[in-house]
């Protein structure tokens, strides 16, 4: 699952990284600068995307769980 996460990650990353440049460009700014901004946008990205994937990794196996073990009881009771 986590791999999946991871190239989601990367996907977006990328996906933000040419947006961003493409959008530096057409506002003018020089090569240099948009490539670094879309470099930092794409790192953030891609950091934000593994976070946030790994806690919604979390939240649902843990429901799962719980789950389970409420019907445990149930059944056992």
């Amino acid at each position: 699952m986590e791999q999946k996460v991871k190239i989601l990650a990367v996907y977006l990353a990328v996906f933000v990284f040419f947006v961003m440049a493409a959008a530096g460009g057409l506002f003018g700014c020089s090569p240099a600068v948009c490539g670094s901004r879309a470099l930092a946008g794409a790192v953030v990205m891609y950091a934000v995307v593994q976070i946030s994937g790994r806690i919604v990794i979390r939240i649902l196996l843990n429901a799962i769980v719980e789950s389970q073990l409420r019907k445990q009881n149930k059944d056992s009771q």
